[in-house]
């Protein structure tokens, strides 16, 4: 017997496995590893999808289920993505199902609907209960009833009685199937009869104008689409469809991409590296097979020319590419870039494209048609065989892990990919990673730098302005006098300036002057923000909205008072101090629409704006040849959070801000304000001395041991009731001591917690956090998966939600 094993959908992480079915005879040459299949689980028989894992001879312990049917004859996971699933599936503690769909975008998906059927009632049938009769009677009165719609009508009890009735012979189950994005189809047409034929139709007084211009145009221009023909020529579809039936045509439907747009630019200029960026290139590739490597260069030294090069040594020795980017607003710069280089060789992953974008994305670059993936997080699940290089720029960036279930990280992908491809991993950075670098510095990675900007300017000079003694001058606004004046300089010589503030929205905080308390979000422990474009109270994790009033909710009083500025506060601010001042905004709430961070970024680089105000969206990567200013107008929202990462995320955001100004033949100036002029960090920031602030670092994680000392697991547990998450925590906590104590008492391990998260609750959801420092390890993940297990049995549990993560961005 053929059997295969299958990862099933909508499985919880906590017992997952794969499953065995067999493959009936005449599924035998379809069923393949990485195929999408139908398949009925558990007691019920639910039909559902599940993807194929891998295949075997032999015989079976006990009587499998079939596999019902193959929803996609192409198998769509390669070999090597299967072995990417089960990578992730270990490493991320997530079902296998959750795994490999990471490997497939969403409009390759498959959505399928459970139904049931009424058989004839036959003489001497098993009786039948009160509620199956009336579920049976329901379903026969219809031809065809979704199980769905049966659950809203009779509630969740009607899942087993569907199981009895089809036990007894009185209804059937079947599934309806339907791809989540099909392809887009254009039609061609051609001409079908010889050319003694056609002059003959030509020369007829039947034939009009526009008919003799439809088939001269074909004639001459050979196989078209009738969108083409009828655009062209005038012609009416009405009239290509009449030549279809008499034969004098063909027709035929083929698929074309929905390609993304992409900027056009002035024609590819050849790739010149200089000295530095040279020894770089010929660094990366000097090492055969894997080799992971740290491109370490100033702002503006020209990493991405290094990258353009190694893609193209990749393309011209027959292999593929994938080039991170930690930002959408950053990809579309270098896209524009790619592009010039490489044209539609190029495909673009990321998550504005519509669904059908990317599913037609995924295919070209799995069908050979395109051979570099660009992109964001995702993209380094591109389908591409034989990889040359895996590139991951600006990688310190915490938008390369995942914060949803599964919470991969591209960082460790990118390590896996590199592995089975034997090919150079580069990460890339002028702020690299803390833990990256070490790995570097102890030549785990091997280590490039670049050390001047590649147009031979300097590096810009950095004002730090003390925003207390603005204050003690009356100045109360986010904009300091000698920013104002800068400001001013910019906009008489016509040069651009950038403005970074990580917080969007008009105010973030709002209390009352009256009763004192803050005004939050009803479902979450977190302040409402204010947004002055839609007057509205909004919560940035739930979601949450309600119309501004001046009425306190506590006590009923109009004393409400705005604390905290974001992005929108700022541009109002700018264009009461600078009215003829042209500006623009980036960041979460003026990107919503597509295409718009593409837009925006296009319209600033044009010059149609003087000013650009933005958050982390504007902070790295971009450049903008007339951006001479650049300022950071309160780098004190990271110096003082509780993560361990702090000074690491302190010292890259400020640098990277400074380093947007004087990347061309301008020189640059920078100012950084904040309220904290004498912190460490934030003057080794401004000095653009990484190596200092490297060595200074790394013995505070390895004095309080934190990455790279250690790794970390956080378990973290979810539920309605506060006191239920706390209880469990608190019982898992327990379990691992005992665990750990018993079979793994060697184990290197310090135990932070139980505690409560950062934010307490999110959407009427209270969260707990366990947080384990160790290293990751067979023994280590053994521990986590035990009290997993034991956490799964315990049935005063049933109602929290635990999730394990290694090494989390932030820690909770």
């Amino acid at each position: 017997m053929r059997i295969a094993s299958v990862a099933v959908s909508n499985m919880k992480a906590l017992g997952d496995r794969l499953f065995d079915y067999c493959v009936p005879e005449k599924l035998r040459n379809t069923v393949r590893p990485g195929a999408f299949v139908l398949i009925g689980f558990g007691k019920a028989d639910k039909r559902t999808k599940g993807i194929v894992f891998s295949l075997r001879d032999g015989e079976p312990e006990r009587k499998l289920k079939p596999i019902y049917a193959v929803l996609d004859n192409s198998a769509l996971l390669s070999d090597e993505a299967m072995k990417i699933a089960e990578y992730v599936t270990k490493r991320c503690f997530c079902t296998y199902y959750d795994a490999a769909r990471l490997l497939i975008p969403y409009g390759c998906d498959f959505n399928v609907e459970e139904t049931v059927s009424a058989l004839p009632q036959e003489n001497g049938a098993a009786p039948m209960s009160p509620l199956e009769e009336e579920i049976y009677r329901y379903v026969s009165e219809k031809e065809r009833v979704a199980v769905t719609a049966l659950l809203d009508s009779f509630g969740d009890s009607a899942r087993m009685v569907l199981g009895t009735l089809r036990s007894k012979g009185y209804i059937t189950t079947d599934a309806d199937v339907k791809q989540n994005v099909g392809d887009l189809l254009v039609r061609l047409v051609s001409i079908a009869v010889d050319g003694k034929t056609l002059a003959e139709i030509l020369k007829s007084k039947r034939t009009g104008a526009r008919q003799a211009a439809l088939l001269e145009y074909l004639k001459e221009h050979g196989e078209s689409s009738v969108k083409e023909v009828c655009y062209m020529t005038g012609a009416s579809a009405a009239a290509v469809n009449g030549y279809i039936k008499k034969g004098v045509l063909s027709a035929r439907l083929e698929q074309v991409y929905r390609l993304p747009k992409i900027t056009e630019s002035e024609s590819p200029a050849e790739i010149v590296l200089n000295d530095e960026q040279q020894a770089a290139f010929e660094g990366i590739l000097s090492k055969e097979g894997f080799s992971p490597s740290l491109l370490y260069g100033v702002t503006g030294s020209g990493k991405t020319h290094i990258y353009l090069k190694l893609c193209e040594h990749a393309v011209n020795s027959g292999k593929t590419a994938i080039v991170l980017m930690p930002e959408i607003a950053l990809t579309s710069q270098v896209i524009t870039r790619f592009y010039r280089v490489f044209g539609r060789k190029i495909a673009i992953i990321h998550s504005a494209l519509s669904a059908g974008e990317r599913a037609d994305e995924w295919k070209r670059l799995k069908n050979g048609d395109a051979v570099i993936a660009v992109g964001t997080r995702s993209a380094i699940f591109a389908p591409v065989s034989n990889v040359g290089v895996i590139i991951i720029d600006e990688e310190q960036e915490h938008t390369y892990k995942s914060e949803m279930t599964p919470r991969y990280s591209a960082r460790d992908v990118a390590l896996f990919r590199g592995k089975y491809n034997k090919c150079p991993v580069v990460f890339s950075s002028a702020t690299p990673s803390v833990a990256t670098y070490s790995k570097a510095a102890s030549g785990a990675y091997g280590l490039y730098k670049l050390t001047k900007r590649f147009n031979g300017e300097p590096l810009p000079s950095v004002t730090v302005v003390d925003m207390r003694e603005e204050q003690s001058k009356g100045n109360t606004g986010i904009i300091s006098e000698k920013l104002y004046d800068e400001i001013a300089g910019n906009l008489k010589r016509g040069e651009q300036t950038l403005l970074f503030l990580n917080r969007r929205s008009y105010n973030w905080f709002i209390s009352c002057r009256n009763c004192g308390n803050a005004v939050t979000c009803p479902k979450c422990s977190i302040s409402l923000t204010y947004h002055s474009e839609n007057r509205r109270l909004m919560c940035h994790h739930c979601g949450y909205s309600t119309e501004f009033t001046e009425v306190c909710p506590t006590c009923g009083k109009k004393a409400l008072k705005f604390f905290g500025t974001g992005t929108q506060k700022v541009v109002s601010e700018l264009e009461l101090l600078f009215p003829d001042a042209r500006i623009m905004r980036l960041d979460a709430d003026s990107t919503v629409r597509k295409n718009s961070h593409d837009e925006i970024l296009s319209a600033f680089a044009a010059g149609e704006a003087d000013i650009l105000v933005g958050t982390q969206m504007i902070a790295k990567g971009l450049d903008f040849p007339r951006v001479t200013l650049a300022a950071v107008l309160l780098a004190d929202f990271t110096i003082y959070s509780d993560d361990y990462k702090a000074n690491e995320k302190t010292f890259a955001q400020i640098t990277q801000v400074i380093g947007r100004a004087g990347r061309a033949e301008l020189s640059g100036r920078a100012i950084v304000q904040t309220y904290a002029p004498d912190n460490r960090v934030l003057n080794l920031a401004v000095s653009q001395n990484y190596e200092a602030f490297y060595k200074e670092e790394i013995e505070l994680r390895k004095k309080l041991t934190y990455p790279p000392y250690c790794d970390i697991c956080q378990m973290t547990f979810e539920s309605e009731r506060e006191a239920l998450a706390r209880e469990a925590a608190e019982a898992v906590a327990n379990e691992c001591v005992t665990v750990r104590a018993t079979k793994y008492p060697d184990m290197p391990l310090i135990g932070l917690g139980p505690s409560q998260a950062r934010v307490l609750k999110v959407n009427n959801v209270y969260k707990y956090k366990l947080v384990l420092k160790c290293r990751i390890n067979k023994d280590l993940c053994d521990l986590a998966e035990s009290a997993a297990s034991w956490f799964d049995g315990e049935k005063r549990f049933q109602d929290v939600l635990m999730s394990v993560e290694y090494n989390p961005e932030n820690i909770a």
